[in-house]
């Protein structure tokens, strides 16, 4: 594997969020990469989808820019949106595993709330599909219980 000074920066994404979910694509492509964010967001700990000015970048080793750059400009060009309502742990494990059998790409990101109680520890998570896929996706979740 070629040393990461060589790697390729990929075209900035708004958001370390957008980066985290074409990283997992790409991941999921064998394309080995990171995710490097300006120093502000990074450095505070800010995690947010379009906070203003937060600027995330993906580096990849060069072998795989071509790959890397056309997987980038579908996901880019993929209206991703939000599935209404969070999803427990539970729920979210039998929906994707649904979703990976319909090769319905997603992304997801989970939450810890403890509303002031470190003992009411609750895990939330946020399932993003593209918004071609958000009626049916939508019907699946109404269907897990």
């Amino acid at each position: 594997m070629s040393e990461r000074a060589d790697w390729i920066k990929l075209a900035p994404l708004s958001g370390v969020l957008y980066a985290e979910m074409l990283s997992e694509i790409l991941k999921s492509e064998d394309i080995p990469n990171y995710i490097a964010q300006d120093w502000v967001s990074g450095g505070y700990g800010v995690k947010a989808a379009t906070a203003v000015g937060n600027v995330a970048h993906i580096f990849v080793p060069p072998q795989h820019e071509k790959e890397a750059l056309r997987i980038q400009e579908h996901f880019l060009s993929t209206p991703w949106q939000e599935l209404s309502g969070s999803l427990s742990p539970n729920s979210f494990k039998k929906l994707a595993a649904t979703l990976d059998q319909q090769n319905i790409p997603y992304y997801f990101h989970s939450f810890e709330d403890t509303e002031g109680d470190e003992s009411a520890l609750e895990t939330e998570v946020f399932v993003y599909v593209p918004q071609e896929h958000l009626e049916s996706v939508q019907k699946l979740v109404s269907n897990l219980d």
